[in-house]
């Protein structure tokens, strides 16, 4: 699973949360510089510029990640521009992420409370039409409401940010607190400490930023995934500096206490998750795990893979989910010809839908030809073009075919088992792979199967935490669970395979 994407997409939460309650220090003359750190390793850089001129306001921010994957080393570069009026109305923006492979680009145009949406990738764009959300301020705009409120101890309101990577608005709770003693980079000064959580239909997230008494960010804190990412001001010299080899899989590694080799296809596996200190896990029930609370926060998730056969396609029924499932999303372009052409191919003569589905999955696997952990993320129709990724670039394109021919599927986030990972024997790593759903015979219940190109098995070795369009947005519920416990108990339960 690409947890590099989550890793960007809470960079990107952080720096927009930052500038909800506080002015970046771009609106000093030049350019400004933040260094990125993980677990107090600094793994890249964020660099700011705010231009003023005929009554707009043009602000620039480009952010550049290098994290390793065992020997494999990836670099992430996200770049984003908005325009706004001088009293901080939103005009534009363009934002461009560059994971590795054919990059996506978005550019937006609000007009008469429309934005009128431009999203380009594998060479192609498609445009959409949609309701600006009202208040929804960008960086400047968010700057200014910051201001008018101040810096007083005890002050609190709500911005509404519209986040360039989500492409959608969110409503911020500001609380302002008070001043302490922060570290920066060595250097101890007096901050003012300023609270933001960000509540979406999927969870929340917080971060603690520390102002100066210009209200100028000094330094940001995110907690993720066990670790925690920090992005404190600094030199040019010292934010394009060599960053350090962070290997930021190793630390998403789960250990296994017993060895699941010769686990076979239909066997039940019972596991127990124990949180880690100050931590709350949190992982969903479905059709292939089911999830019980037991006492100091542990949970047992038993895993029974679901089974189906038959099933009609395209999905006619009224469940909103589902058919919500059937529809294009951002990186599942279940519309564009690359993707469709290869789902028709892939279906050709298929009896029913769970057949289909079967066909899919065979077909992803020997598509997708060049396999390496080099590719930051890619889009269905990046995949269908490329041929080239791991588990994640599979899950899209095996999910985005699936939605072409009519058939509801999702991108499941969460960890595999595997006998052997570098040096580490016997632990579980952070997978992605699809869930179709069937439907059932004469008006039965249809059930969620699981479909995984990127290993050559199908087994109950795995977890799942979440499940999603495979968008930014819908990583939000990892951030809470992944990296934040241990398997204390992996039962394999007993029973016929």
């Amino acid at each position: 699973m690409r947890t590099q994407r989550l890793l960007i997409l809470l960079a990107l939460l952080a720096a927009t949360l930052a500038q909800a309650d506080s002015k970046p220090a771009q609106d000093r003359p030049g350019r400004d510089f933040y260094a990125v750190l993980m677990d107090g390793q600094k793994i890249g850089y964020s660099e700011h510029s705010l231009v003023q001129a005929e009554g707009k306001a043009t602000s620039r921010e480009t952010m550049v990640f290098e994290i390793n994957r065992g020997n494999t080393a990836i670099r992430i570069r996200y770049e984003q521009t908005t325009v706004e009026t001088s009293e901080g109305k939103p005009l534009s923006f363009s934002s461009v992420m560059d994971m590795g492979v054919l990059g996506q680009k978005s550019e937006g145009v609000i007009e008469n409370g429309k934005l009128k949406l431009t999203i380009t990738s594998a060479g192609a764009s498609q445009q959409r039409e949609m309701d600006w959300p009202e208040g929804a301020l960008l960086p400047y705009g968010l700057q200014l409401l910051g201001e008018s409120k101040g810096f007083a101890e005890g002050t609190a309101y709500t911005a509404r940010a519209f986040d360039l990577s989500l492409l959608q608005a969110t409503d911020v709770e500001v609380k302002v607190a008070g001043r302490e003693k922060v570290d920066l980079l060595g250097r101890v000064v007096m901050l003012r400490r300023v609270v933001n959580t960000m509540k979406t239909p999927l969870g929340q997230m917080t971060v603690t930023s520390y102002v100066d008494d210009a209200g100028t960010m000094q330094k940001s804190l995110l907690p993720m995934m066990g670790m925690k990412m920090e992005i404190v001001a600094c030199s040019e010299a010292f934010a394009r500096s060599k960053n350090a080899a962070v290997d930021f899989f190793d630390r998403q590694l789960v250990a296994c206490p017993v060895s699941l080799a010769d686990l076979k296809a239909g066997q039940a596996v019972r596991y127990v998750l124990q949180p880690r200190p100050g931590a709350e896990i949190s992982v969903p029930d479905s059709d292939n795990q089911a999830v019980r609370k037991l006492k100091d926060g542990q949970l047992e998730v038993t895993v029974r893979l679901a089974k189906a056969s038959g099933g009609a396609m395209p999905y006619a029924g009224s469940d909103q989910r589902l058919q919500a499932a059937t529809r294009p999303a951002r990186f599942l372009e279940s519309d564009r010809k690359e993707v469709a052409d290869l789902a028709r191919q892939a279906t050709q003569g298929a009896k029913d839908a769970a057949h289909a589905a079967r066909r899919i999955e065979a077909f992803v696997r020997k598509h997708v030809n060049k396999k390496n952990l080099s590719v930051g993320y890619a889009s269905a129709a990046e995949v269908a073009v490329t041929r080239e990724g791991d588990c994640t670039e599979h899950a899209v394109l095996v999910a985005a075919m699936c939605r072409a021919v009519g058939m509801p599927a999702e991108v499941v986030m969460g960890l595999a088992y595997v006998p052997r990972f570098g040096e580490r024997k016997d632990v579980f790593v952070p997978h992605a792979w699809a869930q179709v759903y069937v439907t059932g015979a004469e008006g039965k219940p249809g059930t969620w199967i699981y479909l995984d190109a990127a290993l050559p098995w199908m087994n109950t070795a795995r977890i799942a935490l979440g499940s999603s369009d495979g968008d930014l947005d819908s990583f939000f519920e990892l951030v809470q669970t992944l990296g934040c416990f241990t398997i204390a108990e992996a039962k394999v339960l007993p029973g016929a395979p």
